[in-house]
């Protein structure tokens, strides 16, 4: 499969759009099992909200696609292949409940952050672009990630980490 070309930053745009598009929905597959392995009630309850999350982000990357006039493309994010494969391996490691939470939490956050900044990036090419509903669109989704971090980092300073030592 020939690799499309990126000639302006409409097309910047629509890769980093694409990128994100296939990350949700990796992301969305491997969270739902990744919940089953989460010994902590609230960690899961927080897993399972932001794994439900995927599925609105997608529509609205979908409506993104609409403004653009194209379709996502079938290929990989690889950045998420291998922060996922880390995961799997840091899971797999983990001797006890309480550190195996502890490890999913912190790639989960490290899978957000590199979401966060793809997100605001493509935000930006928007704003050039002068697509301001497009900008919009995706700030809401950096919104709903800043907002699944914070909980995030609440919940492993105040319990999962204290609980890991």
């Amino acid at each position: 499969m020939r690799k499309p070309k990126i000639t302006d930053l409409k097309d910047a745009l629509s890769y980093q759009v694409n990128q994100l598009y296939v990350a949700e929905k990796q992301l969305k597959k491997e969270l739902t099992d990744c919940v089953s392995k989460v010994a902590s009630k609230e960690m899961k309850a927080e897993l399972t909200k932001y794994t439900s999350l995927a599925e609105d982000k997608v529509l609205k990357l979908e409506r993104v696609f609409n403004y653009l006039m194209e379709e996502p493309s079938a290929n990989s994010n690889k950045v998420i292949d291998k922060m996922v494969d880390e995961t799997h391996q840091l899971i797999s490691r983990a001797l006890s409940d309480n550190i195996r939470d502890v490890v999913i939490m912190a790639c989960l956050r490290s899978i957000i952050h590199y979401k966060i900044a793809r997100y605001q990036i493509a935000s930006t090419f928007a704003l050039e672009l002068e697509m301001e509903v497009v900008a919009d669109l995706i700030d809401e989704i950096v919104d709903w990630e800043k907002q699944a971090e914070l909980r995030l980092e609440s919940m492993s300073v105040g319990h999962l980490n204290v609980k890991a030592k």
